[in-house]
Formats: structure tokens, C-alpha cells, sequence
């Protein structure tokens, strides 16, 4: 599951919300972060699955109906997050204030331009945080273990549809553009269903150059403009570069 389009919603809506609202509705604010952080937050959304009636909610059902889950899916697709939940809460509360301490100490590290020191800061970080890596990368094998290869299309195709909303966001698209691009983009997504890394981010490039040109009006193009978060093609370095780079670190 693609989480990028929601932190950047978060970041980009919460700053502004203290000026939006008035002393007046100063109550109504509050009560509608934690409802927003309720429905954002990872982990609430794992809990907010064992309500009484044993139904997925909010954000989790959204997604099973746009796999087009089956019920008996569904009934897996719970008890992988149930899963999930607990292990990310038992990861939580034996390696959370190893994993902050850590952080810190590579962001310190690089800040003081001691490569030394923060190459040893990114060797400790990155130990921490393996086996967090490895807990999100057995979800994510356990659901797509659960799903057939069109569903896993339709996946691929919906977080490049929430990606490209993103980096197009300034245009303001209709409801109509939104729908076709999210067609567009699930059609996409079968063809890159095993794309990783450079190859997924330079198709993802590619996509959003085709939603600019064929999809988007030019007055939208031009709201984008310098400001086009647009993201650029990664190109492999020449071998001599490679070396230069090897030599340097």
C-alpha cells in the first residue's frame, strides 16, 4: 500500500488548518484532527478493523473494494492486518527509543560533515530499523499472496494514480480528469505490476508526462508550472562515474 500521497496530504493540510479556523470553531477544529489522525494513522487503522461487526472499516474497506476483493479475501486480507498490527505494536515497544536514538545520531552525524562518523550512524540506523523493513516486507508479501494478477494490477495501478495526484495537485483537476486518470493509471499498472526501483520510478515518470499531455488543459499545465513536483528520469552512470563515485565515499 502507498502511504507517500497520504503524509504529503497530512503535511500539506495540517500547517494550514491554525490560520483556516477561527477562534470560534476553535473546538470543531480539534475534534476534527483526531478524527483525521484516527482515520491516517497506520496503526488506528489496523485497530479501527476489529470493530463488533467484524467488518473492514474506513481506509481498508476502500481498498478491498477496489481490488474488488471476494468475501473470503476479505476474511484473509483481516487477519493479515491483524497481523500486522501487532507486530508493528510489539516493534514499537522493544525497538522504538533504539530506533529514535539512532536516527538522531545519522542525522547529527551528517549534519557535522563527519563522513566517518555518519557512515557508522547509517550502518547502526539501518540495523535498528531491519527488522521493521523486514515486518512491512512480509505484509506486503502476505497481500499479494492473497491477490490474483489482476488484482495486484489494479494495486500497482491505484498507488500510481494517488502518486500522480500528487505531483499534479497544483492543476486542479475535475472529477472527470480524476476519473479518467485513474483509469489510465490501472491500465498502467498491469504492465508494471513487477516493476521495482529505477524501472517503476522512471514509468512513473513517463505516466505523469502522459496525463500532462493528454489529459491535463493548458491553462492546468501552466498552473503547474515551475513548480511541477514532476518527478526526474534516474539515468545510469557511465562506469567511469561509478568508479569516481566508489572512490570518493
Amino acid at each position: 500500500m502507498d502511504w507517500e500521497v497520504q503524509s504529503h496530504w497530512w503535511d500539506s493540510n495540517i500547517s494550514n488548518l491554525g490560520r483556516q479556523q477561527s477562534m470560534k470553531h476553535a473546538r470543531l477544529t480539534i475534534q476534527l484532527l483526531v478524527l483525521i489522525t484516527l482515520c491516517l494513522s497506520q496503526g488506528a487503522w489496523a485497530e479501527g478493523d476489529k470493530a463488533a461487526d467484524g467488518k473492514l472499516k474506513g481506509w481498508h474497506a476502500h481498498y478491498a473494494k477496489e481490488l474488488q476483493m471476494t468475501d473470503e479475501q476479505i476474511e484473509q486480507y483481516k487477519a493479515i492486518l491483524k497481523t500486522r498490527y501487532e507486530t508493528e505494536s510489539k516493534w514499537k515497544a522493544e525497538n522504538k527509543e533504539a530506533y529514535e536514538s539512532a536516527k538522531k545520531a545519522m542525522d547529527d552525524a551528517k549534519a557535522s560533515g563527519d563522513k566517518e562518523a555518519y557512515s557508522k550512524a547509517k550502518a547502526d540506523y539501518y540495523a535498528v530499523k531491519k527488522s521493521k523493513d523486514e515486518a512491512n516486507k512480509a505484509y506486503e508479501t502476505a497481500l499479494d499472496g492473497l491477490l490474483t494478477a489482476e488484482q495486484k494490477g489494479r494495486k500497482t495501478g491505484l498507488s500510481l494514480y494517488n502518486s500522480v495526484k500528487w505531483y499534479i495537485k497544483k492543476a486542479d483537476v475535475s472529477s472527470e480528469q480524476q476519473n479518467q486518470i485513474k483509469e489510465m493509471a490501472i491500465a498502467e499498472g498491469a504492465k508494471l505490476v513487477d516493476a521495482k526501483g529505477k524501472e517503476y520510478h522512471n514509468a512513473k515518470m513517463a505516466f505523469v508526462e502522459k496525463v500532462k499531455t493528454e489529459v491535463l488543459t493548458d491553462a492546468q499545465r501552466t498552473a503547474i508550472g515551475s513548480k511541477d513536483k514532476t518527478p526526474k528520469i534516474k539515468k545510469d552512470k557511465p562506469a567511469k562515474d561509478k568508479k569516481e563515485d566508489k572512490n570518493k565515499a
